[in-house]
Order: structure tokens, then sequence, then C-alpha cells
């Protein structure tokens, strides 16, 4: 089963890893080239695009010379300069990582609407409430069904998936050992005679891997395979399940 698992994250790696996926028209890709068809030498006029909540790279190559600038701000003063409540909102302003724009962690807007209802309905008595209350009660009883639900699946595949890496590590540590002991090298997987269950396991995985299309030549090869695709989705239920859905984290 974790063997199974192991080629179902790495087939959902492989796939999201096609460079320019997200400029598709399917799934969730936003149909660029369609865009581009579709206007085609049509003139161009520029237009100021806010971007709530997600945030982007101001230094990216495609957009660090299209930014939109504060012309009434004066860059790195700390003063000011159009009183609007903002220090030197040269690009606009991130409302969560302040002025430097920098967030590590944090919760998601589900997440943040989750907390914001739950102190206002903390002692709320349902049968006096307003049908605007009421409505807004609904609300948060979706919301708080939905951040739980999404909580604690993701609780479920973060130790999943550290319990997968760390036994997958331990198959090709067991594997390593096996080859030394044979005196075998990688090229010879199909000569060991040992029934070591590390090793027998470590080349299920390889054999999964290599019909999922990598490349698995060497030893370092398999660790950098569990590495980046398991350890990746480590990092990935680790951030959901700490942070994105943790309305205790602040």
């Amino acid at each position: 089963m974790l063997v199974l698992l192991l080629v179902t994250v790495v087939g959902i790696q492989a796939q999201s890893s096609n460079k320019g996926w997200h400029l598709e028209a399917e799934g969730n890709g936003i149909a660029i080239q369609k865009a581009y068809d579709y206007l085609g030498q049509s003139p161009s006029q520029p237009i100021i695009v806010a971007v709530i909540d997600g945030g982007v790279d101001a230094d990216h190559e495609d957009l660090q010379y299209n930014m939109w600038v504060n012309q009434d701000e004066i860059p790195g003063n700390g003063i000011d300069d159009d009183k609007n409540g903002y220090i030197d909102d040269i690009n606009g302003w991130s409302f969560i990582g302040g002025k430097d724009g920098d967030v590590g962690q944090d919760n998601l807007e589900i997440t943040r609407l989750y907390k914001k209802y739950m102190m206002q309905f903390k002692n709320a008595d349902i049968a006096k409430m307003s049908k605007k209350e009421r409505r807004e009660y609904d609300k948060y009883l979706d919301i708080k069904k939905k951040v739980e639900n999404r909580k604690d699946e993701a609780d479920g595949m973060y130790k999943q998936m550290e319990f997968t890496k760390t036994m997958l590590e331990n198959a090709a540590r067991g594997l390593e050992q096996v080859l030394k002991d044979e005196g075998l090298n990688f090229k010879d997987l199909n000569k060991i005679k040992s029934n070591d269950q590390n090793a027998i396991i470590a080349i299920n995985v390889i054999q999964q891997l290599e019909n999922q299309g990598l490349e698995i030549n060497s030893l370092n090869d398999l660790n950098d395979a569990i590495t980046n695709e398991i350890g990746g989705a480590v990092d990935y239920y680790k951030s959901q399940s700490l942070y994105h859905y943790n309305p205790d984290y602040d």
C-alpha cells in the first residue's frame, strides 16, 4: 500500500511539473494562448491589476518592469509621502506581511474567516439572533466544517507521508547494505539473494518509479526520488496541517 502511495504521489508530482501547465486551457490553467489568439493584433492598453490575498514576486522577470508604481511615494525614505497611512507603499501593500511584504507561513483566508467568526459566535444565543446574524452564523458553520475537515485530512496525510518517507529511507539503506554484503553493484539488483525486507521494498519501489518514467540508475537516484517526491509531499501537508488550516497558528 505504501509503495502504491509513493507511485500515486510521484504521478501527481510528474503531472504538476509539466512546464507551462498553468497556461493551458484544461484543469486550472488560464488559457493564455487562446486569449492571445482571440486578441490577435488588437491595440493594447495598460491595465492595472490588483492581486488580493495571493501575493506576487515583484522581482520576477516578467513582472519587475510592469509593476504598478505609486508616483506619490518616494522609495525608501521611510516617510508616508502620500499620507495614505502606509510608508513606502511603492508597489502596493502587503496587509499580512507589512512593509517588506514577506510572509513565511500563514493561515489561508478560509481559516482566518473561521477564527473571526469563532470569536464572534463564541457565546452566541441562536434564539436571539436576527435574520442577518443567523445567515452569518450558518456561513460560520459551513466554514467551520470545511476547515476542520481539511485540517483532519492534512493531519492524517502529514503523518502518513512522514512514515512513508522514513520507511523508504530505511529501505534504501537496507538495499545499500545488502549490495555491500553480497559484493554487488546497483546494476545487479536481479542477482540479490537476500530476503531482507528493506531491500525487497526498495527494489519494488525502484521498479514502480521506473514504470512512472523516472530513471533510477543508482542509490543516489533512489534517495533523490524519495527526498524530492515524498519529501515534497511531507512539506506540502506539513504546511496545511501546522499553518494553513490550523486556527491556533497566529
